[in-house]
């Protein structure tokens, strides 16, 4: 055998390993969905709440998920309720606001080393299976996300025991703050959109094409919220709620300005603030945490 022969046979498994891990990128790049096959068991929440709740163009309703698979409040469509619950469990004080309460001594505890949520659609007329289409749309959007800011694990999405309601699990890091939980269940809900894509140029161009377009109230919170979401993602160790002080952000705000203006939105507005308006000086934590996204 000659010594060529020998390099060639030797260069064989190399190549072999570089085609697998282009297959494998290509994979991750296409934003393969699907329902994972087993089925959770949850133990529903069973207290009644008469919630205050603006309408929704989409009936999409949540709840975080326990360690032990206990549904930790009743099932929201307001998303701030969730912020709301995240600052309880981590003050470990009862507050309660339009009709949600979170009591850590009662409610099952939040799972901070995972998103874990619990997601529904309240539509009387719709099936199951155009249910289930909303939320892999969501979950494709939600997987492109991870993946170009480096988020893992990506998220996944599994049947539950409930009727018509599915679990939405995913790294640790979409539980980090209110922006971070506010920013992923708004991504679910624009999964009602149909948005269909096969790259980050056609996503952008889709997504601003959506924002011109005008319509229904999640069209209006994604013109304020849309220029800042890569920004978020981008900037989120430096928007925990937790910060390396162990000082909460927005320690001693009322639980009205907590719930009105700690969600995406309310943040993209003071970014886009170039100074702190005299109407909104209760607002200067955010307006100056907002610093980061200019």
């Amino acid at each position: 055998m000659t010594i060529a022969s020998v390099k060639k046979i030797r260069r064989k498994p190399l190549i072999r390993k570089r085609i697998i891990k282009k297959v494998a990128e290509k994979k991750e790049s296409f934003f393969i969905v699907e329902l994972l096959p087993q089925i959770i068991d949850i133990t529903p929440w069973t207290k009644k709440a008469s919630l205050c709740e603006i309408g929704q163009p989409v009936g999409m309703k949540y709840s975080f998920i326990s360690v032990d698979n206990k549904q930790c409040h009743a099932m929201v469509k307001c998303r701030d309720f969730l912020q709301d619950a995240l600052r309880n469990y981590i003050s470990g004080k009862k507050d309660g606001i339009y009709g949600f309460t979170y009591d850590p001594a009662e409610n099952p505890p939040l799972d901070l080393e995972r998103m874990r949520m619990l997601v529904t659609v309240d539509g009387p007329n719709m099936t199951a299976e155009e249910k289930l289409d909303i939320f892999m749309h969501g979950l494709t959007m939600l997987r492109f996300l991870e993946i170009d800011s480096d988020i893992k694990p990506l998220s996944t999405l599994s049947k539950t025991n409930q009727s018509n309601m599915f679990l939405f699990e995913g790294s640790k890091e979409w539980m980090g703050s209110s922006f971070m939980i506010s920013l992923y269940t708004f991504i679910l809900r624009l999964g009602a959109k149909k948005i269909q894509f096969k790259d980050k140029e056609e996503f952008n161009n889709k997504m601003t094409a959506l924002c011109k377009k005008g319509g229904d109230h999640d069209v209006y919170y994604l013109q304020s919220a849309w220029p800042y979401i890569y920004k978020i993602l981008q900037k989120r160790n430096e928007l925990r709620y937790m910060q390396d002080s162990k000082k909460p952000l927005f320690d001693g705000q009322t639980i009205g300005l907590f719930h009105n203006y700690t969600g995406i939105v309310s943040l993209a507005e003071q970014a886009d603030n170039k100074e702190l308006r005299a109407s909104d000086e209760k607002l200067k934590d955010l307006f100056d945490l907002s610093r980061c996204l200019r």
